[in-house]
């Protein structure tokens, strides 16, 4: 037997798990990285796909602090990577679909619309030159992604006796074709909080990003 076939009856057997075992989710795939957002009804690819999630293969250990990985036992024939699945547990995005071994999840806790800033151009009086969020281009319009506190803060600049370090935020989030972030890149979320991007590496499992809250 080879790799292709073993992974075929690997699929089948996660999705007959998840029959016995599993919960209803609705599956996006996002067409357009602005219009529709993801999670649009245009996106929807299956209504229904039963899921059964773990932790690291662990059913009995909950999910701690800090994390927001899962791994899910589907028919992963079903999915690909950078898809959206929507049910009982919340929102996740597929970040690695990798060979023989069960799909990998991030569950989301944000919604973030990535903008990048612009300043007007010219030499002179060019008037205001500082950043206007109103006009900036969008480059991925109401993504769900994963953001979590990271394990250090930056230094405050002003040193006040009462200052304390601002923390930064490390944000997970899928790739889409063609969209490239970078830093100074801002992300908002659906209360209105600004990130600005610090650091911006993209790796197998989608988007890494060390962020900070922007002031106003």
């Amino acid at each position: 037997m080879d790799g292709l076939r073993l992974q075929g009856k690997l699929n089948k057997a996660w999705g007959r798990a998840a029959g016995k075992t599993g919960l209803a989710y609705a599956l996006y795939r996002p067409a357009s990285a602005i219009n529709p957002p993801p999670l649009d009804a245009q996106n929807i690819v299956l209504s229904a796909l039963l899921c059964s999630l773990s932790n690291k293969g662990h059913f009995e250990q909950a999910l701690a602090f800090g994390h927001s990985e899962w791994q899910s036992w589907h028919d992963a024939a079903r999915s690909c990577v950078g898809d959206y699945l929507v049910g009982p547990a919340g929102t996740f995005f597929v970040a690695a679909q990798q060979p023989l071994l069960p799909p990998l999840l991030v569950q989301c806790n944000r919604i973030f619309t990535v903008t990048r800033p612009t300043q007007p151009l010219g030499a002179g009086a060019v008037g205001y030159g500082g950043d206007t969020p109103g006009n900036d281009p969008i480059l991925l319009r109401e993504w769900p992604a994963s953001c979590l506190e990271g394990s250090k803060g930056e230094e405050n600049r002003v040193e006040l006796p009462l200052d304390v370090k601002n923390p930064w935020w490390r944000v997970l989030m899928p790739e889409f074709p063609g969209v490239v972030l970078q830093a100074s890149d801002v992300l908002t979320d659906e209360q209105g909080q600004r990130y600005l991007i610090n650091s911006a590496e993209l790796t197998p499992l989608g988007w890494r990003l060390k962020t900070v809250l922007k002031q106003a």
